[in-house]
């Protein structure tokens, strides 16, 4: 009987040996083939691999570090994709500042980072460009006068801008990220909302109408759009409807200035 005992309890610390050589060999397994991929910019096939790696070891450090960077370069590669380069930009960012033992996807958020900035200056160039071209039209028949409401308005527009140039560079986490986001929209949306009052009082009642026609079809195509944006999956995706709201609105305060303020 004592033998039969000894026999049972030798046979499961064999068993219980061999799972864990099992567990341990596919976690490296997971963690290399992750790597793997990063190296070959399959960096979707690389989450899968570092999700497995949780799954066999759920407090692994480096495995939950490099999963939590992947998951963010893959937000940030669809970012970048639909020409959001500051939310691309803070996404590298986070990756940046996590703690990992492997630099393979810092690398690869860095070499993004570095893409998005070059894209967001052309952007940037690009609207600047167009802003001076209709600023340039529409005030051939008006004066320079700095007392105008179109001059008080284009001041405010631009203190906003500048305000939000480098608020993002210093954040780390989505929920601060998410709430700067929220709080650059508020102030695009209230400066709206107090151009809107000032034409109501310069513009003759018939342009006024076929203008309110045009706002409230862009409302709804804004509202449609960071309804769709916030609806895909991800951790990101409130962000980047965030992100359009503010700015989509930009853009339409310095339409409505340029274009109908006096």
């Amino acid at each position: 009987m004592k033998k039969l005992l000894s026999l049972l309890v030798v046979c499961c610390i064999l068993i219980t040996g061999c799972q864990k050589s099992e567990e341990s060999s596919s976690f490296d397994k997971y963690m290399e083939e992750g790597k793997t991929a990063v190296a070959s910019e399959q960096y979707e096939k690389a989450l899968k691999f570092f999700s497995l790696a949780k799954e066999e070891k759920s407090d692994d450090i480096e495995a939950n570090a490099l999963y939590n960077q992947s998951n963010n370069l893959v937000e940030a590669i669809k970012s970048k994709n639909d020409k959001k380069y500051d939310v691309a930009i803070q996404l590298c960012d986070v990756i940046e500042k996590m703690s990992s033992e492997s630099s393979v996807i810092k690398e690869a958020a860095k070499s993004l980072k570095d893409e998005c900035d070059t894209l967001s200056k052309k952007e940037t160039a690009s609207e600047q460009t167009n802003n001076n071209v209709s600023n340039n039209s529409a005030n051939n028949h008006t004066s320079t006068d700095n007392s105008t409401p179109k001059y008080y308005y284009l001041n405010r527009l631009n203190n906003i801008k500048s305000n939000y140039a480098n608020a993002y560079d210093n954040l780390v986490s989505t929920s601060e990220i998410r709430e700067m986001a929220s709080r650059e929209y508020s102030d695009w949306d209230n400066l709206l909302n107090q151009i809107w009052g000032t034409l109501k009082e310069q513009l003759p009642s018939s342009v006024m109408r076929n203008l309110t026609t045009e706002q409230k079809s862009w409302i709804k195509q804004k509202e449609a759009r960071a309804k769709e944006l916030s609806s895909q999956p991800g951790t990101m995706s409130l962000i980047e409807s965030t992100s359009y709201l503010s700015e989509t609105t930009k853009e339409r305060c310095y339409y409505l200035v340029n274009n109908y303020m006096e």
